[in-house]
């Protein structure tokens, strides 16, 4: 396509799926065209997802369970942010307040994030004239962020990748998905089927 096709091209590929490995070994092949730029694209630091979500939500600050639901969540996955950002929104989990600076607060703004997002925020409402006050977000009281559902478009890419696993490997997630997304491997072991132990292993590996 580079030698018959005049256009620029950006693509994007999550690797480790056995759907991807004859495309990535394709694009091995060509790794020494001059034609061809790569680029590792890294998760986002947890500041960084901070930043993101103060610059969408439009405020200067987030709690802190926010904070750390979107960033365990998202794996920082700019776009698995913005979902699980929208379904909150969707879904009015998140209040929005005003603070003043130098007045009192109406609420415990002790337990809000403050950051290098903060400052740039307050930094930028400084700049357009906005006065004193800045725009802060928090968690409605009834609401709890752990026994929140995963947005359907999210599931739905999970459910895409677990159908490409091959079927040991899909069962052995499985049973793993049960104790969670940090477990021992003698614990695994000890809830799989007695026939399936042997290969634990290699299927890890």
């Amino acid at each position: 396509m580079l030698r018959n096709v005049s256009h620029f091209m950006v693509m994007s590929l999550a690797p480790g799926y056995a759907r991807t490995e004859s495309f990535c070994k394709a694009a091995a092949d060509n790794a020494t065209s001059q034609e061809i730029t790569y680029l590792h694209l890294d998760e986002l630091q947890a500041s960084a997802v901070v930043q993101e979500v103060c610059q969408d939500l439009g405020v200067v600050s987030i709690p802190r369970d926010l904070a750390r639901f979107l960033i365990q969540r998202s794996s920082g996955i700019p776009y698995y942010c913005e979902e699980l950002l929208r379904c909150l929104r969707c879904n009015d989990m998140l209040l929005f307040r005003t603070r003043r600076r130098g007045g009192k607060a109406e609420d415990n703004w002790e337990s809000l994030i403050t950051s290098a997002a903060e400052a740039s925020a307050l930094a930028a409402t400084s700049s357009s004239g906005a006065g004193n006050d800045g725009r802060v977000c928090i968690v409605r009281p009834d609401v709890n962020l752990e026994n929140t559902m995963l947005p359907a478009t999210l599931k739905e890419i999970a459910l895409a990748q677990l159908d490409q696993i091959k079927p040991l490997k899909r069962m052995l997630l499985k049973f793993a998905a049960v104790i969670g997304p940090v477990f021992t491997t003698q614990l695994l072991s000890h809830i799989l089927p007695t026939g399936f132990r042997h290969k634990m292993n290699c299927l890890l590996d």
